[in-house]
């Protein structure tokens, strides 16, 4: 399911059946592939231990973002985007 609060800025995945848009990205494909990323890693690794290692462990979670912002690029969106954003938000 995907949900478009009106408050939100930034996508989330919660859960390997919830992702969250912010408005501004409905029809995004690029953006939409990069929580679908997360869809998956939640899916595999389990929602707890996902979590629990995203929040925590800052090695996971930047390879999480990796993971997603290649799935992101391949889907169209611009490497140099990416890489900025990449860079900017997961220190």
């Amino acid at each position: 399911m995907i949900l478009h609060p009106p408050f939100l800025k930034r996508g989330i995945t919660l859960t390997p059946s919830l992702i969250l848009l912010p408005r501004w990205a409905k029809g995004n494909a690029p953006y939409l592939a990069h929580e679908q990323w997360h869809q998956k890693q939640l899916r595999v690794n389990g929602i707890f231990t996902f979590w629990r290692k995203y929040l925590f462990d800052k090695g996971f979670r930047m390879q999480a973002e990796i993971e997603a912002y290649q799935a992101q690029i391949t889907a169209g969106a611009s490497i140099y985007s990416c890489a900025t954003q990449l860079s900017n938000g997961y220190g």
